[in-house]
C-alpha cells in the first residue's frame, strides 16, 4: 500500500513539474532569439542617463505602443530583452494582460521604476512580481531561455538571455553563455562571462535569473 501511494505522488509530482515546464515561455523565447540577424543591421545604441526604447521593430499591444525602434533601429540589452519577451508574449495564452500593465512592467525591466533601482533585478522583479515568471536562484538551475540580469565587478549591469553554461575540465560551473545586445558584438551577439573576482565578471551574488511563463487564464 504504501510502495502504491509512493508510486502515485511521484507521478502527480511528475505530472506538476511537466505542466510547470509546459507553461514556460523558453522554447518560444529561444526561437525568437534565433530568428534575429547577427550581421549588425541592428546597432548598438545605449548612452547612460538617456531613457530611450532600445527595440529593434515596433513593439504594440492592443494597438497600443510598447517601444518604438529610433531612425537607426539602434538596440540596448533591456530593450531587446523586452522586445523578445513580448514576442513571446504574443504567442501564448495572454489572458486580459492590458497595455498598461506590460507599460509598467516594462518599467521594472528597464530598472527605471520607482524602487527598481535599489532591487536591481530588471527582468525578474519585472515578471515575478506580476506572477508572469519564476525566480531561478542559482546559476545551476539556469536553463535555455531564461532571462538573466547581472552585475559586474565594475558596477556594469546587463540583461540578456541565457543560452548555456561554460564549464571547467572538472565540470564545475565557469559561468554562462548569453544572447543579447552588446558594444563588444557591435549590436546583436552571443557573448560569455564568468564566474570570478575579475573587473568583468560576476559574482554570484549579482546573477538573477527568472523563467518566463504564460499568463494563468
Amino acid at each position: 500500500m504504501h510502495r502504491l501511494l509512493l508510486s502515485l505522488l511521484l507521478l502527480l509530482t511528475a505530472g506538476i513539474a511537466h505542466a510547470a515546464d509546459h507553461r514556460a515561455l523558453n522554447d518560444a523565447i529561444l526561437s525568437i532569439v534565433e530568428s534575429y540577424p547577427l550581421d549588425g543591421r541592428y546597432p548598438y545604441g545605449w548612452v547612460r542617463g538617456e531613457d530611450t526604447d532600445g527595440v529593434s521593430q515596433a513593439l504594440l499591444w492592443q494597438g497600443v505602443p510598447l517601444g518604438m525602434p529610433d531612425e537607426a533601429r539602434s538596440v540596448h540589452c533591456s530593450g531587446i530583452t523586452f522586445e523578445v519577451y513580448v514576442q513571446a508574449l504574443s504567442r501564448s495564452r495572454h489572458s486580459d494582460l492590458t497595455a498598461a500593465s506590460l507599460l509598467e512592467l516594462k518599467e521594472s525591466w528597464y530598472i527605471r521604476e520607482e524602487g527598481s533601482v535599489a532591487v536591481k533585478t530588471g527582468p525578474v522583479e519585472a515578471l515575478v512580481r506580476r506572477g508572469l515568471g519564476v525566480s531561478v536562484d542559482s546559476l545551476d538551475a539556469l536553463q535555455p531561455g531564461d532571462f538573466v540580469q547581472f552585475w559586474r565587478n565594475n558596477g556594469n549591469g546587463h540583461s540578456a538571455v541565457f543560452i548555456e553554461h561554460t564549464r571547467y575540465r572538472d565540470g564545475t560551473i565557469r559561468g554562462l553563455v548569453f544572447w543579447s545586445a552588446q558594444g563588444s558584438s557591435a549590436g546583436l551577439g552571443y557573448r560569455r562571462v564568468s564566474i570570478g573576482e575579475g573587473t568583468s565578471q560576476i559574482s554570484p551574488g549579482s546573477l538573477h535569473g527568472v523563467r518566463a511563463i504564460e499568463p494563468s487564464q
